[in-house]
């Protein structure tokens, strides 16, 4: 089955997931119900509440459902309605969600497809011909998040499947991720000496070990010198507000409330920096606005960020970390320069995670301005990664950089706001009326991130942001003084190295190599007497005898 076919397959899966569910819960309202890397998810507003216990027997039920309606081979059909006909309809079915998204939509007439003649759900399709031709769905995850991403709405459960052309396509896919889970970075934690999850004190307390802070400080590092090249001012703000100040703030309409969270009686944190970002840009420039254009990279600490309840798979390990620290951008530029900066930012942010994370990325955009869609359109075609347009529920558009990971799950790396003319409340305030504003976060979470490169590289890591890039061994005491010299010179050339002159109590190489740093070099009476080094990768692959002078040739050529 080709890629078209078995898109079909799952966005019709979507479908009967959300008939089986209004068959069994008949006043549920329907989310939405995409498709994703190996199969679907839908979102409902149960009228029941599914305790944790239950979720099991719930999706067994569900899934039961799912095989009646597939027995059944029901016909799709495609149908138009009139857009205030849609919407209509939408309300007297109590579909709240649905006539929500439906008002968005600028055309005249909307797209729905039918299910046999029960069932009719918002889409513009494809599907396959009837419900029979859909053969191998499983139902496999429940999770929670906010409708339309927003904290300040409705809570709905997510039902995650996976559906292939055949069972055995299947049961492949579910052991290959079975065997992906030896790689969760959890599992890796004290083996590769980069943090100590403290399970035993709560799911959101571990402590980052000098490795993982290395390897953290190397990323930004990367990063701080990728963001030199475009002439950004450097600042770093609190987001601990003075309850009155925050709220008598000339920009206070723009705080979202679900943002805020209240600390002792005088004192808030406001997560969305914002305002913080306006106030430090006039502080920076001496209390003026018209110092024009503005270019300011930002660092932010310990931003409270405890993971929602219910989701389950978020709050797993340094995934579920509330100390982030993230690097984001802050600019007012004139509107034609500011694609040109939103190119920049994007190409650099990829630049970077491309080297750190193998696997796929995409684009996601969130605008109603169609000139700002193509504009990453061209900028996907430049990466060479899929770009998809969505409509926005804001006047600000969005672009977010999406990596898949080994486990077929989507993480959002970074994002980009991209205000277009600015509100009359911002413009008065920062006297910018012919300005626009970029605010981006690169990274959205360092923590997490460490945690998705040990994950992606199955804790080899990348060269450049190892802790330690090159072990060197002496096999014994007599090799110990040329190891020195090997290793002087590899500082020299300005590589992280570590040395061990292997004792009784010392590690042997085995034992060296579990660490997968990304070079052992190896150093016996043989290598001595020939002026060499025995070079093996973290991969297994020998590189085999080599001088010191072509082994930094080919380390530069990786690096």
């Amino acid at each position: 089955m080709d890629e078209n076919e078995i898109e079909k397959t799952r966005h019709s899966a979507a479908h009967i997931l959300a008939q089986a569910v209004i068959r069994l819960f008949p006043d549920t309202k329907l989310g939405i119900g995409p498709v994703t890397k190996s199969g679907f998810y839908y979102e409902f507003d149960l009228p029941v509440k599914i305790s944790k216990n239950q979720e099991k027997s719930f999706l067994e039920k569900v899934q039961s459902e799912i095989e009646q309606i597939i027995r059944e081979e029901l016909v799709f059909n495609q149908v138009f309605l009139p857009r205030d006909e849609a919407i209509d309809m939408l309300y007297q079915q109590g579909q709240i969600y649905k006539a929500e998204l439906v008002q968005k939509i600028p055309d005249t007439e909307v797209s729905f497809f039918r299910t046999g003649n029960e069932f009719i759900d918002l889409c513009r399709g494809p599907h396959v011909t009837h419900t029979g031709r859909v053969h191998a769905v499983r139902l496999n995850k429940i999770r929670y998040e906010h409708w339309l991403d927003q904290t300040d709405r409705p809570k709905l459960i997510i039902i995650e499947g996976i559906a292939f052309a055949s069972e055995a396509e299947l049961e492949e896919y579910e052991s290959d991720q079975s065997k992906l889970q030896t790689r969760g970075h959890q599992n890796k934690a004290l083996e590769l000496q980069l943090f100590n999850l403290k399970l035993e004190q709560g799911t959101f307390t571990h402590t980052i070990l000098n490795n993982g802070v290395a390897i953290i400080r190397n990323i930004e590092e990367i990063l701080v010198s990728k963001f030199a090249e475009l002439d950004l001012q450097a600042m770093s703000f609190s987001n601990i507000w003075k309850k009155d100040a925050l709220e008598n703030h000339p920009l206070a309409e723009t705080i979202v409330p679900a943002e805020v969270t209240t600390l002792g009686e005088d004192y808030i944190i406001n997560a969305d920096p914002f305002i913080s970002l306006i106030d430090t840009w006039k502080i920076q420039n001496k209390n003026k606005y018209n110092l024009l254009p503005f270019r300011g990279l930002y660092f932010e600490s310990n931003r409270l960020d405890i993971a929602q309840d219910g989701k389950t798979d978020a709050v797993i390990g340094l995934y579920s970390s509330n100390n982030i620290k993230s690097i984001g951008t802050f600019q007012v530029l004139e509107m034609e320069e500011s694609f040109n900066s939103l190119k920049d930012l994007l190409l650099l942010a990829f630049s970077v995670y491309s080297k750190l994370l193998p696997g796929s990325f995409e684009l996601l955009t969130y605008s109603n301005d169609r000139n700002f869609g193509g504009k990453v359109n061209e900028i996907a075609s430049e990466l060479n990664i899929t770009h998809k347009r969505l409509e926005s529920i804001s006047e600000i558009s969005e672009v977010r950089l999406v990596y898949t990971d080994a486990f077929s799950k989507d993480w959002i790396l970074s994002e980009f706001a991209w205000f277009g003319k600015l509100n009359s409340s911002i413009a008065k305030y920062t006297e910018t009326e012919n300005m626009t504003i970029i605010q981006t976060e690169i990274v959205r979470n360092m923590e997490r991130l460490l945690a998705l490169v040990v994950e992606a590289n199955d804790g080899r890591m990348p060269l450049a942001i190892a802790a330690v890039q090159v072990i060197v061994v002496a096999e014994s005491e007599k090799e110990e003084n040329y190891a020195k010299l090997i290793k002087s010179s590899l500082i020299d050339a300005e590589y992280r190295v570590e040395l061990i002159v292997q004792k009784d109590e010392t590690p042997t190489e085995t034992e060296v190599g579990a660490l997968k740093t990304p070079f052992i070099l190896t150093i016996g009476g043989n290598e001595v007497s020939k002026n060499v080094v025995c070079v093996k990768r973290s991969t297994g692959e020998e590189w085999g005898l080599m001088d010191l002078e072509e082994f930094l040739q080919r380390l530069a050529s990786i690096s």
